[in-house]
């Protein structure tokens, strides 16, 4: 449906229409430094979602039944998410919403657009949704400042990539976590024994 209204079914260059491709002179450096931003938003919004706080998500509440859904989640949210919701988002709405009402209400309204998609995926976490709403603002800026979609898509394909690592790892490092907390009670408790009673 996205190539069919990009391209006018077939009369213009899809990945051209939808601005495709990384800025001109946009060389290593700069991209590391994508990358770098992709990691400080991934920061940035789990601390603000920790700090507002909320209830367990459906999203939640769903990858902790299995194995198999947490690794369907994560590769959704991974392989295709990005790709998906940057053509849609900023690359087919924020080009036409650009083009007819100008820079600063294609980014307003492309960065509500998308962070009220996931408002009711993650109804029951304001910490979530302001930190989705962020990430929102923070790639519809970077696609309105380089005039470019690849860089979005990277930055949003790091963010949802290390979270996908995190669903799938988060069950096993927390069974670390309480073994090293057992396992710390247990050194605690026998010094305590050994300078009492040794």
């Amino acid at each position: 449906m996205a190539w069919a209204v990009v391209t006018s079914r077939g009369k213009r260059p899809f990945w051209e229409t939808i601005r495709w491709g990384w800025p001109p002179d946009f060389g290593i450096w700069k991209r590391v430094a994508l990358v770098l931003l992709a990691v400080a938003l991934l920061w940035l919004a789990s601390w603000v979602a920790g700090a507002l706080g909320g209830n367990e998500t459906e999203i939640d509440l769903l990858i902790k039944t299995s194995l198999a859904v947490r690794i369907t989640v994560a590769f959704l949210a991974a392989a295709t998410a990005p790709f998906v919701e940057e053509v849609i988002y900023r690359g087919v709405l924020y080009g036409a919403i650009e083009r007819t009402l100008g820079t600063v209400w294609g980014i307003v309204i492309v960065s509500l657009m998308f962070a009220g998609v996931h408002v009711l995926q993650y109804k029951n976490s304001l910490g979530v949704i302001t930190a989705i709403a962020m990430l929102s603002v923070s790639l519809t800026l970077v696609r309105a400042y380089m005039g470019r979609l690849l860089p979005c898509y990277v930055i949003h394909l790091i963010f949802n990539g290390i979270q996908s690592v995190d669903i799938i790892l988060s069950p096993y490092l927390e069974s670390i976590r309480h073994a090293d907390k057992a396992a710390g009670a247990t050194i605690k408790l026998l010094g305590f024994l050994t300078r009492h009673w040794g």
